[in-house]
């Protein structure tokens, strides 16, 4: 074996890999760069966040967000635009918000007891047909005849 292990990595392997961060970084702030400017902004301003694409900003925020925290913090000041992160967090919790509020208010409405007419014309139209259907037999059907209202 060689050398000692750090968490299975020898020094060696630890040294290459380092050496590469180098390459990695500036590609990694570049990718970043480009997520934030082709999905999240339109021009000079940030997108707009509605319920039609509220996942998909999700999706690209929770990128963005794992790459920059793998950016050392001295090249974090290479990334453009990261403060519409924030903004965008904001206005999805504002839609969410929203929707909880809309949610609410149909289940308390789903729980409320129905009122009004509407239920009940059926079933008074039944009862009323019944009613003539039965004075109308009542003079033929000595069973209902006798009967005295």
């Amino acid at each position: 074996m060689r050398g000692n292990t750090i968490a299975g990595l020898t020094p060696e392997d630890l040294a290459a890999i380092s050496s590469y961060e180098e390459y990695f970084i500036p590609a990694k702030i570049e990718y970043v760069n480009a997520l934030i400017s082709e999905k999240l902004m339109d021009g000079e301003k940030k997108v707009p966040v509605n319920s039609d694409n509220i996942n998909e900003i999700m999706g690209i925020i929770d990128e963005v967000q794992a790459h920059y925290k793998s950016i050392p913090e001295s090249e974090q000041k290479d990334i453009k635009n990261y403060e519409v992160i924030a903004e965008l967090l904001k206005d999805a919790a504002k839609l969410d918000n929203t929707k909880e509020d809309d949610t609410v208010n149909t289940e308390a409405n789903a729980n409320l007891p129905r009122t009004g007419a509407k239920n009940y014309i059926p079933v008074g139209m039944i009862i009323i047909v019944m009613g003539i259907a039965l004075l109308a037999y009542k003079g033929k059907n000595p069973l209902i005849g006798s009967l005295n209202f």
